[in-house]
């Protein structure tokens, strides 16, 4: 016992070392040519890495994933809880910092890497944060006013990738993923999937609320025109080579068997929770045939 703690806590500053010297780094990068923050929300198993992966193909994009752990809850770089435009601002400089030069915290697999390597001389317009339960979770438990943040911060953006929530939620169950959703371990299937179910609708309020700065896909209907959308909403240039290279992103063969039971649920649930939003209940419930 005593010796796992003398080794997490030698683990702890060895990260804190690392991410101090990345932000002493990253401080005099200019970010002068962003004009977008988009932080992923939404549940586990959704296929973020592969949008995040695709975005930063995009050359005037900038992605990395993972790192909330680190990031969410540091004063320095946490804008979400309580906003300060100098540290939404280091919180770029280092994000950039760890996506153009490939830097990440290494053995842990917590901190943040990078979706592609780039040009550390390129002048990115977007940049693209992949994280998203954490972030959605963070958000919810500071009780963050969307609305302010948004009127303070108008670089922010939030994305969401739908994957077949019935598929997402067999993922996350397969992968031991239902605590980190808030669940025990053996979670039926109903209960991983109702919490799938309820980050859709949760983002999808806000969608409501503030169409131009929340933006959500379906991955079994991505393709270039969806992109070159996507590339709007990151205000970047809707590059035809890059946005021919969605077709084949989200191209996974379907092998669950879905029983009565949980069609049903999933019907069901569908039907209570997007009843406000019927564009998208019909979007949902139409992936039962699918």
């Amino acid at each position: 016992m005593l010796f796992t703690t003398l080794q997490r806590r030698m683990e702890q500053r060895r990260i804190e070392r690392k991410k101090r010297e990345d932000l002493q780094a990253a401080s005099g990068l200019d970010i002068s040519s962003v004009r977008t923050i988009c932080l992923a929300l939404g549940p586990y198993r959704s296929f973020t890495t592969i949008t995040a992966s695709f975005i930063a193909r995009h050359p005037e994009c900038q992605a990395i994933n993972h790192g909330g752990k680190q990031i969410l809850g540091d004063p320095r770089l946490d804008f979400l809880g309580r906003y300060r435009p100098g540290t939404a601002d280091r919180f770029v400089r280092y994000g950039l910092h760890v996506s153009l030069n490939g830097t990440h915290t290494k053995h842990t697999g917590a901190g943040p890497r990078p979706a592609s390597h780039h040009d550390p001389r390129a002048r990115p317009r977007a940049f693209f944060w992949n994280d998203p339960l954490r972030t959605s979770q963070h958000l919810r438990r500071h009780n963050v006013d969307m609305a302010t943040l948004l009127e303070n911060e108008p670089r922010l953006r939030f994305l969401q990738t739908i994957r077949n929530p019935i598929d997402c939620a067999y993922s996350i169950g397969r992968n031991g993923l239902a605590p980190r959703m808030g669940l025990e371990r053996s979670a039926s299937m109903e209960a991983i999937l109702d919490r799938v179910l309820a980050e859709i609708s949760w983002f999808t309020a806000f969608s409501e609320e503030h169409p131009e700065r929340f933006f959500s896909f379906f991955t079994d209907t991505f393709d270039s025109g969806k992109a070159r959308q996507l590339a709007g909403f990151l205000q970047v240039e809707p590059l035809e080579n890059w946005a021919r290279r969605s077709n084949r992103c989200f191209d996974y063969p379907r092998t669950l068997s879905i029983g009565g039971k949980l069609r049903k649920h999933y019907n069901d649930s569908v039907e209570r929770r997007f009843e406000a939003f019927p564009e998208a209940r019909e979007r949902l419930l139409a992936l039962l045939d699918n």
